[in-house]
């Protein structure tokens, strides 16, 4: 039987946040397991975890961010990545706003990666505009910043590579 639309869009948005894992780790980060990224902060070294509780959504649903990773010198408060992939039109134009305002609410630094190119360029172009980028901002003192997936060379180079001060090692997953 053929995979179905859902399964693709799965396996794709997958690949995505694989991406975002192999950068994460190119760049000096450790992964550390979800219940035991709180306690690893005290290393003092860059961390990150997938899948991590960061409260509630706006219906009051328990929420978990794609990653989460904390910097001693640059994200001393955590950092929160969500990726977004859409390939071909669907229903990611429709939970933008949802997730704008999720961000809003939870006062978390917040990056959103796209990827796919298939959300509709009036979805797009909403997202980016810099009143809904204060929307995030303006009362809950967290940021909120959208990359491209083309955008990724940014990502390594001027967000997520940085010099990694490491005290001890982490045991891996």
């Amino acid at each position: 039987m053929p995979d179905s639309s859902g399964q693709r869009a799965n396996q794709t948005g997958s690949a995505l946040e694989d991406f975002i894992r192999r950068l994460l780790a190119r760049s000096g980060y450790d992964y550390v397991r979800p219940h035991l990224f709180q306690a690893a902060r005290c290393l003092e070294q860059p961390i990150f975890s997938a899948q991590y509780p960061a409260g509630a959504d706006l219906y009051g649903k328990d929420r978990k961010c794609d990653f989460i990773l904390y910097h001693p010198a640059r994200y001393p408060r955590a950092l929160i990545l969500e990726s977004k992939w859409q390939q071909s039109s669907g229903s990611v134009d429709e939970k933008f706003p949802f997730l704008v305002l999720t961000i809003k609410e939870s006062r978390l630094d917040t990056i959103v990666v796209l990827g796919g190119g298939g959300y509709s360029a009036g979805a797009e172009r909403w997202l980016r505009r810099p009143a809904r980028i204060a929307c995030c901002t303006s009362s809950t003192g967290s940021s909120c910043k959208l990359l491209a997936t083309t955008d990724a060379s940014r990502v390594a180079q001027g967000l997520l590579r940085l010099p990694a001060r490491r005290t001890c090692p982490l045991p891996r997953a």
